[in-house]
């Protein structure tokens, strides 16, 4: 996993605003944790810190995907 580059974020933020509109900022500015945009492969993966602290003891090539489920 690695963080996305200017033009990456760029594309990402485009596309996501296409499709949700005006609520991006409510994805963006939260209150309650840090969220980050993390590409893997060929997907971009939105996910807290404490996740990414625990996705990142897995070899790359060994982890499919990162996210949780509630």
């Amino acid at each position: 996993m690695r963080p996305l580059t200017d033009d990456e974020t760029k594309l990402v933020f485009e596309k996501l605003a296409k499709y949700i509109g005006g609520k991006l900022k409510y994805m963006i500015e939260r209150d309650d944790k840090t969220f980050i945009f993390r590409l893997h492969r060929d997907r971009v993966f939105y996910l807290d810190e404490d996740l990414l602290k625990y996705a990142i003891h897995f070899e790359t090539k060994k982890l499919i995907s990162c996210g949780k489920l509630k």
